[in-house]
Order: structure tokens, then sequence, then C-alpha cells
């Protein structure tokens, strides 16, 4: 097995770098591991109850787990919601579209920031010396660490940190990808300066995010049609009185849709290279017959403008 990277830089002091034991070599500080996850956040919180009832069963594999939290929830989506976790088709799909995106052969070092229970992690160890998957949420990195338990990969770390504030130090990493992550940065300048500083010279951040100009489906976290043509503060106000109050402020406090136009403003201001292109659809689960019929379109003059302003997913390619 390879040697552990000296990429993670230890939170505290900002010098030493954290080895497989949670020790910084520079100051001492002796961070937590909770079941194999490096726990780097500068705030601990109490565990929830699916974190603490995952650490009370180390038994469980990964589907279990699923079915453990999702079967609790009588919501109409519930069942939904646990098929999709457990679609590995999904993290094989997107890992493809992620890897012919990007520029990089092979890779020692690749970061997945909001990696999340693991979609893209299994895709990503063929890919890559290292795999570093981050994410905020315990209880999402437990999910992703029995999935990698149950396949037998040895070769991923996990941590659980802020993207806004990424434990690395500068130019170490080949590639970041982010999986259904931009949407969720209310401070994506923050971690766009972020991730141009871990990144070596050449080296790619490939991520997708949902359009707010979608004409063609319900925004995906509200399941409400044309939220996103409206200006901010009456989102606020149409989320408020067709789903409630408390509805329309976790919205808010954790979503923000950008226009093409918008996050291309804010790549090009840290990246060398910044595209926003149209992603293959297959890649998101329809059928392969449509790409072709999307790459015509985009290439039809006014009618690929048009589509590119308002299609429902952007995939965002830059370079250092």
């Amino acid at each position: 097995m390879i040697s552990w990277p000296t990429v993670i830089r230890c939170p505290a002091c900002r010098q030493g770098s954290i080895d497989q034991a949670g020790l910084c070599s520079n100051c001492g500080v002796n961070y937590p591991i909770i079941e194999g996850i490096l726990d780097l956040r500068a705030t601990k919180t109490s565990l929830s109850a699916n974190e603490a009832l995952f650490l009370e069963h180390p038994d469980w594999d990964y589907p279990t787990m699923i079915r453990e939290v999702f079967l609790r929830y009588d919501g109409p989506l519930a069942d939904y919601y646990a098929a999709y976790q457990l679609d590995d088709t999904r993290g094989e799909r997107m890992a493809r579209l992620f890897s012919t995106t990007d520029s990089q052969q092979r890779r020692a070092v690749l970061l997945d920031i909001a990696c999340g229970s693991g979609v893209l992690l299994e895709a990503e160890s063929q890919l890559s010396d290292w795999v570093i998957g981050v994410d905020v949420l315990l209880e999402q990195l437990l999910y992703a660490r029995r999935r990698l338990r149950d396949r037998g990969i040895d070769n991923i770390i996990l941590i659980c940190a802020d993207a806004y504030d990424l434990p690395f130090f500068s130019e170490v990493a080949d590639s970041i990808w982010s999986l259904n992550t931009l949407e969720h940065l209310l401070k994506l300048d923050v971690f766009f300066e972020g991730a141009a500083r871990i990144l070596k010279q050449n080296g790619a951040f490939i991520g997708d995010s949902r359009n707010r100009y979608d004409l063609f489906f319900h925004e995906p976290h509200l399941r409400l049609r044309w939220v996103g043509f409206l200006p901010r503060h009456l989102q606020l106000l149409y989320i408020t009185l067709r789903q409630g109050k408390p509805r329309a402020e976790a919205y808010f406090e954790d979503t923000c849709l950008r226009s093409l136009f918008a996050i291309e403003k804010l790549a090009r201001r840290y990246f060398r290279q910044a595209q926003i292109r149209l992603p293959a659809v297959s890649a998101y689960g329809m059928p392969r017959a449509i790409d072709p019929i999307v790459n015509l379109g985009e290439r039809i003059p006014l009618f690929g403008g048009f589509l590119r302003l308002f299609f429902p997913t952007y995939l965002v390619a830059t370079k250092k």
C-alpha cells in the first residue's frame, strides 16, 4: 500500500501535516478519528440521532443503514430516496462524465468535496493513487465509510471539515471534483478561492450545478416550478406561500441556484480557464439517445444560446 499523503494541513496551526492517527506534526494537536473518519471540524457538535445509531451498530453494512434510516420516515418520497442512495450506477455514470471532462489522465491526489455518502468514491479510487473525501456532515461520511468497507477499498481518506476552510496545503491536488454541491455553497467565491489554492498548476476543478433559470423541470429541492425566475427576496415569499415559512427559511440557509453567467463570472475570477458547458444527460439517468440531440442543439445558432440559458444543469470545468 502506498504511503499516507502529506497533504492534510492542521486547522489549528496551519503549518503541520496530519498523520493517519490524527496527530499534527507541528503543534501536536490530536484530532479525533470516528470509525476511520478524521474529524477536523473547528466546532464540534454532539452526535445526531442517526450518527449515534450507526456507531451503536458497527456491524450494519451500507444498505442496512439506508433502510434503517429511510424506513423510519412515512413521507411519500422515502422509498424513492432510499432507492436513489442505493443506486450504484448513478456514481458510475457521474464519474464517467467528470473523468471525460477532466484533462488529468492519472492523479496522485483527487479531492472529492462534499462527497456525501460516497457516490463517486469507488470510481474515483480507480483513477487516483489517493482520494480524499470531504464533507461537513459526519452522518454522510459514516454512510461512505460503510460503503467503502463493504467494497474493500483502502486508498480513500474521509475527512469531516468545512468546504469554506479546506484543511489542505497549497498546490497539492491534481483534481478536485464536486457533485451536486455548488448550489449549496452560499459563499461560492470563498470555495473557489480555496479550491484554486489547493490545486497544482494545471490542476482541474470539475463540478455540476443546477441552473437557476431551469425552464424544463421543477426546482429539485422544493419540487416547485419557476422559483429561480423570481428575485431572491421574492423567492422567499413565494416558497413561504406554497410550503410554509420554516421550509422557505431552511431552503435559503442551504440553497442558492445561480445562472450560467453568475457561475462563469465567479469561476473566471479564480481559475485561468473556466468553461460552463451542457453535460451528457445520460449521466443523470436519461436515455443515451438524447446526448447527441443536446450536443447538436447546443451548436445551432440562436437556439444553442437559448438552450444554454435555460438548460436544467451545467457542468463547470476549470483549470488553474
